[in-house]
């Protein structure tokens, strides 16, 4: 089944790979085992040429309805991404709708950017197995 904006990239029911600690699998498969569990999550594998590219899903997240999305190394730069979370905001209609990213991953800043998320704060957390400041971003209107 083909998101509708777009041919090369389609949605399906499993999530794909990404872990809060991409080093410690335990915590990687209870994460996942617990998001695919979960029917409030919406999930969809990003298929781009053909290959699983990443994915992207929605789901609260300290408490706020928030968007996130990991895309493999070599889809990086061709608007995979961008499409991707785009589509997501077709499907999930709930606003406002949060994400959050790494204070130095300017390419995902401008992901959502594209898909018209403003920066609404900062703060300290966790990111790729890192300690970093992370900046959140909302779209749609103010709770």
């Amino acid at each position: 089944m083909c998101f509708s904006r777009i041919s090369s990239i389609r949605r399906r029911v499993d999530g794909g790979v990404y872990g809060e600690r991409p080093s410690d699998r335990a915590a990687f498969d209870a994460h996942w085992k617990k998001l695919m569990g979960d029917a409030g999550v919406v999930k969809r594998t990003i298929v781009a040429d053909g290959r699983v590219a990443g994915n992207v899903m929605s789901y609260a997240q300290f408490g706020k309805p928030s968007v996130c999305y990991w895309i493999g190394r070599e889809f990086w730069g061709r608007g995979v991404a961008t499409a991707a979370v785009g589509l997501m905001l077709d499907v999930v209609k709930e606003r406002p709708l949060y994400a959050r990213v790494a204070e130095d991953n300017a390419a995902s800043r401008r992901v959502l950017e594209k898909c018209g998320f403003v920066a609404c704060g900062e703060e300290r957390g966790f990111a790729e197995a890192r300690v970093r400041r992370s900046v959140k971003w909302r779209c749609g209107s103010a709770l």
